[in-house]
């Protein structure tokens, strides 16, 4: 009932199918592209995303508990803000034949794409009361992992085969590229939340009164 957590759910949904379908091919991705042995790539994926993802995550939590006070809505700017600056280092990794652009470019998605998890999650849950959170909690997954688990992989795989007679292994750079139009669908969501944010929060409060 409430458009808030609709759009919310919508939008880490589509942002999910671009985490998952890329990240799910990045190995593959360094090796056909940039010639990286796969031992290599897995230490290089190992530390940019994990260093990169864990500074992604306590920014995100950091950042959106600070601007709270002057607007609440910053719960969900963050998180769009996050996705649209998260499409320079992702240009740069597809289109650069740069292996050190590249791997340089994954550090900062890393960074970025967790950015929208933790205030995603703490809106969600502020819009319910206590004794519907791990249903909440449920429903958000299930439509995060529907959309993103379940399509991001299989589609820029299917993409990537589809140009592969084209392109032979650069047709894996384009499948990356296509996931540019989820991100900006999410991008889109994250906005249309914010804009019932305030009020549906405020009704939530107002009855826990």
């Amino acid at each position: 009932t409430k458009k808030t957590f609709v759009y919310l759910s919508l939008a880490t949904g589509f942002q999910a199918f671009y985490s998952y379908g890329t990240h799910s091919f990045l190995p593959s991705f360094l090796n056909r592209i940039h010639n990286i042995e796969l031992l290599d790539v897995s230490i290089i994926l190992g530390l940019a995303i994990g260093i990169g993802g864990g500074i992604g995550a306590f920014l995100s939590g950091f950042l959106a508990d600070r601007f709270r006070h002057k607007d609440l809505r910053w719960y969900l700017w963050i998180p769009m803000l996050g996705c649209f600056f998260n499409m320079i280092p992702c240009a740069f990794l597809c289109f650069s034949d740069h292996p050190n652009i590249a791997i340089t470019a994954i550090f900062f998605i890393g960074i970025l794409s967790p950015l929208y998890i933790a205030p995603s999650i703490a809106v969600s849950l502020s819009l319910v009361n206590a004794q519907m959170r791990a249903f909440t909690s449920a429903i958000y997954i299930v439509v995060l992992n529907f959309i993103g688990l379940g399509f991001g992989p299989v589609i820029v795989g299917a993409i990537s085969d589809a140009l592969n007679p084209a392109h032979g292994a650069l047709s894996l750079r384009w499948a990356f590229a296509a996931t540019f139009l989820p991100v900006l669908i999410s991008i889109m969501f994250f906005y249309l939340a914010s804009t019932h944010y305030v009020q549906d929060f405020e009704e939530i409060e107002n009855k826990r009164i």
